[in-house]
């Protein structure tokens, strides 16, 4: 489950809530908080939710469902049971109310992320993972999925730990943790810090290098898990700006493509299929 996977982001539309019940009413708040976190997912932006449009639409939110199940899951340490839905929305009706209201599309296609994480809670530092901090991999892995976003984890192996240590991951020495990164051959390199204050609370900074671009920014939080997702947030934001389409506006007509080498029938078709799954693309 750590090791890169670019492309499709798998689950873009669907999206888990915790309810109470079954009823109609826990499922009309779940589908409107759903439908909430889908729009931005699919945007890329945490304003989409601003937006009138969408404000109607979240307001109508069941009417955006493709499927929904149920599923109680049991506490293996206290025993307790916890009652969630998972919510499955129309591709065709979310994309088609973001070009309505004229807000960005991020298709399911994402660059791949490879992200170190150096962690401080006041016992000594280390490099998250599975085995040295399962807190945080949790936190990584729940808020890329609310994101959208293919974060992968190093696997903190042999080769990892004779790579980079993790005085050499705090003190952000970019060509080493490039280095170091190379075998994930991930898209897109992200790296920060987090220190546990006497407080409780979490201070520290993160990098974020892609296309030759560097960009540093500080994160506070009042946990480990709110730490994470502000990271996340702002990552997602930085990158949708870079790769989610803006609506543009084009002739009635729209636009003549001329393509070579269409030999038969066959060609015809793969060609019109191909260009009718792009999110760019509204018809063909």
């Amino acid at each position: 489950a750590l090791a890169p996977s670019a492309g499709e982001v798998s689950g873009l539309y669907q999206v888990v809530v915790p309810v109470q019940s079954q009823s109609t009413m826990e499922l009309r708040k779940a589908a409107a908080s759903g439908l909430q976190t889908i729009f931005v997912r699919v945007s890329g932006r945490a304003d989409t939710l601003k937006n009138q449009d969408i404000r109607k639409a979240v307001g109508a939110a069941q009417s955006y469902l493709k499927q929904y199940s149920y599923k109680r899951e049991r506490d293996a340490v206290d025993g307790s049971e916890a009652l969630t839905v998972i919510l499955e929305f129309e591709r065709e009706l979310v994309d088609g109310q973001l070009r309505v209201a004229g807000l960005p599309l991020w298709p399911a296609n994402r660059p791949s992320i490879l992200f170190w994480l150096a962690v401080d809670d006041g016992e000594g530092r280390l490099i998250a993972g599975l085995e040295t901090s399962p807190e945080a991999v949790a936190a990584i892995q729940h808020h890329s999925t609310r994101r959208g976003l293919p974060i992968n984890l190093p696997l903190l192996d042999l080769e990892d730990n004779i790579a980079l240590s993790v005085d050499t991951l705090w003190a952000f020495k970019t060509p080493a943790i490039a280095k170091a990164s190379s075998r994930y051959q991930s898209d897109i390199l992200l790296f920060g810090k987090a220190t546990r204050l006497s407080s409780g609370k979490w201070l520290g900074a993160c990098r974020l290098s892609f296309e030759g671009r560097i960009i540093e920014f500080e994160v506070q939080a009042d946990d480990l898990d709110a730490f994470v997702g502000r990271a996340v947030d702002r990552v997602a934001e930085q990158l949708g700006e870079q790769y989610a389409i803006v609506p543009v506006s084009i002739a009635q007509d729209g636009i003549l493509m001329r393509l070579q080498g269409v030999r038969n029938f066959t060609d015809y078709a793969r060609i019109v299929s191909y260009l009718d799954k792009l999110a760019a693309i509204r018809m063909v």
